[in-house]
């Protein structure tokens, strides 16, 4: 009689077999109160550049065999681009911030030296769908619960604010990408992501 392999019957439950969506997400600006207000009730197209790259140094002794030592060197984070959309009845708070910044490095305007315009940003993917919760629980906008996967990036700031094309043949919206230059981001998944664990 022919023996068949056997494979673990896998739950149908969308919490433990589906994968995040990358489409439900937010952005908290924390630790600045200046940064972080306008940011407050402010929403993005798409934030992308998460990643982390470590360089590699070669060495080579001439006792060594014709391979080379591979060493790790540095590490550099890159850095994040965040888009939105761009409102007439607001200012923009991505050039806001980018104008601290200046005013900062510039020494121009009523900002001084020392003054603070870093901040660390929480990025949170949220479990989806959410057709039922209740107040504080998964599901909860509002609530730590929703979130599958949150990222904290440290000592961030904006390197650059861009404002999109104008185009008479387009049928778009306007929008501006701002690029955040930072010192490294802290992932944490699943119960681990419903609270505040990361690291300082």
């Amino acid at each position: 009689m022919p023996q068949f392999d056997t494979f673990p019957i896998r739950t149908t439950k969308p919490a433990e077999r589906d994968p995040l969506r990358n489409f439900k997400f937010r952005a908290e600006f924390v630790g600045n109160e200046s940064v972080r207000q306008p940011f407050a009730t402010m929403g993005f197209i798409s934030i992308g550049g998460l990643g982390v790259q470590t360089d590699m140094i070669p060495y080579r002794e001439g006792g060594d065999n014709t391979s080379t030592r591979k060493m790790p060197g540095q590490s550099e984070f890159s850095p994040l681009s965040f888009v939105s959309g761009i409102f007439m009845d607001s200012k923009n708070a991505g050039y806001e911030w980018f104008k601290h910044v200046f005013s900062v490095i510039s020494g121009a305007g009523n900002t001084g030296w020392n003054e603070d315009f870093r901040c660390d940003i929480i990025i949170s993917v949220l479990v989806h769908p959410t057709t039922k919760y209740t107040t504080g629980s998964p599901g909860s906008p509002t609530s730590l619960q929703s979130a599958g996967m949150r990222i904290k990036v440290y000592n961030a700031w904006p390197g650059s604010v861009q404002f999109n094309d104008l185009n008479a043949g387009d049928n778009s919206i306007m929008v501006s990408t701002m690029q955040i230059h930072h010192e490294g981001w802290f992932p944490l998944f699943g119960g681990e992501a419903a609270g505040n664990n990361f690291p300082l």
